[in-house]
């Protein structure tokens, strides 16, 4: 079975549950569906409805088409991923991978201004970023 962003296998055979959960993740909010293999005529059946229903979802909510998984670090301190605090130089990194093997940073200093300024300053640099990235992909 070929493994998709967003789909898990979920087999609990001492619950009767058997299937494939689907979530899609943007702008913070997360939609899920149940796809059961009884349900659904089999396991590869329940798996290609799943697909088409992720693919529908995310043209729906506007979200970029992209196969490559992020995973915020547990410690990341600010709720946006790629958002680092440097305390030498007493800024903000940003960084972003445009595509693999491939990243780029870019700083928000703080000085003169309020730390929370320059970290909304900073996540909207990102958002703005991995827009702009996707958008360019989802044009090829």
């Amino acid at each position: 079975m070929i493994r998709r962003k967003g789909i898990s296998r979920i087999d609990q055979p001492e619950k009767h549950n058997h299937g494939w959960l689907v979530q899609v993740t943007f702008e913070g909010k997360t939609h899920r569906k149940w796809f059961s293999d009884n349900k659904h005529g089999g396991r590869k059946k329940a798996f290609a409805d799943a697909v088409v229903w992720r693919d529908k979802t995310e043209k729906a909510l506007g979200k970029p088409a992209t196969g490559r998984v992020v995973v915020r670090s547990r410690r990341n301190k600010f709720g946006v991923t790629g958002v680092q605090w440097d305390k030498r130089h007493q800024a903000f990194i940003v960084s972003i991978n445009p595509e693999p093997g491939k990243q780029k940073r870019f700083y928000v200093p703080a000085k003169g201004r309020k730390r929370a300024e320059a970290l909304a300053e900073a996540k909207k640099l990102r958002l703005k970023l991995e827009k702009d990235i996707y958008a360019k992909k989802g044009a090829k």
